[in-house]
């Protein structure tokens, strides 16, 4: 329920507004989702990040915010 909740905010958000700045921040943003399933495993399942991990992380971070500002 909780994922057809999410296209369902992407759609509206892809589709919301006439600026066209609005498709690459939607797109940027969307592709972080899976650090949203990391930092969930960590919380529930008590699972620890390799050093490998943090670096991908926080590449993701930097290349999001480095997108936005295109």
């Amino acid at each position: 329920m909780l994922d057809a909740l999410a296209n369902v905010c992407i759609q509206a958000a892809l589709r919301a507004g006439e600026d066209p700045s609005t498709l690459p921040v939607v797109s940027v943003l969307n592709a972080l989702y899976p650090i949203g399933t990391v930092a969930l495993a960590g919380v529930v399942l008590r699972e620890r990040l390799t050093a490998v991990q943090w670096s991908g992380v926080g590449l993701a971070f930097a290349a999001a915010v480095g997108l936005a500002l295109v």
